[in-house]
């Protein structure tokens, strides 16, 4: 599921397997209480798409400053090349 909903945020497998772990870091971070309700509800698939458009889109967010900011800042230097 964690994969399935990074691979719509992020086409590259690399970057994607990044994210992917990411996202798996800050659900291990969570209480297990919340996860469980979560299940039982039918929202985890929802809240791990949030987790995951929050660390792609967010500017603020480490995914966003480790690998999205960086590969801007790189494609900009390459078109001056």
């Amino acid at each position: 599921v964690i994969r399935d909903e990074c691979q719509k945020f992020v086409p590259d497998k690399y970057l994607c397997d990044d994210l992917v772990n990411d996202v798996a870091i800050i659900l291990m971070g969570k209480p297990s209480e919340l996860i469980l309700d979560l299940f039982q509800k039918g929202e985890i698939v929802f809240y791990i798409r949030r987790i995951v458009k929050n660390q792609v889109c967010s500017q603020t967010s480490p995914f966003y400053k480790d690998y999205i900011q960086f590969d801007i800042k790189s494609f900009g230097y390459a078109e001056n090349i």
